[in-house]
């Protein structure tokens, strides 16, 4: 119940973005995953809510092999080194620049600020199947939401 609750208001949100499911862009980042069920986090290092999500949800979910996990940092001079080390992350994180992030996630018109993190869920196919609204979506942010997506996905 609520995946679909989840899924529905991801849907209601996608005025400013593609619509879901989509083919995922080429991304090298994500290029390690190719062929497994993979969740996204762009994020902004000193963001609490990127660090929590990062440390409780997708390290867990990393540790445990269900997915394919990796953190695109895009705040200029923020440090993914000393980020990983205090979320005590595993999974790679990657610094790329904002114009490159709204691209891949498809925000287009003014460049406003976007909510962090942005979480997006890819199937095995390259399908995305998930995406946070450029302002943010709390739902994404729940393990339990996140958990069921990824499963579904599997």
């Amino acid at each position: 119940m609520k995946l679909v609750a989840a899924l529905l208001i991801l849907a209601g949100c996608a005025f400013s973005q593609p619509k879901l499911p989509r083919s995922s862009p080429r991304f090298n980042p994500l290029d390690i995953c190719r062929g497994r069920v993979t969740v996204a986090a762009f994020i902004v290092t000193t963001c609490p809510h990127c660090q929590v999500f990062a440390r409780n949800v997708m390290e867990p979910m990393y540790e445990s092999g269900k997915i394919c996990a990796v953190a695109v940092a895009f705040d200029e001079g923020g440090d993914i080194d000393r980020f990983a080390r205090e979320q005590k992350l595993r999974f790679p994180l990657y610094r790329i620049e904002r114009k490159r992030v709204r691209e891949f996630l498809g925000i287009t018109g003014p460049d406003r600020p976007i909510g962090t993190p942005q979480v997006v869920v890819i199937d095995r196919l390259g399908t995305i199947w998930a995406q946070s609204a450029p302002q943010g979506s709390p739902v994404l942010l729940q393990p339990d939401v996140i958990r069921q997506i990824v499963e579904k996905l599997r």
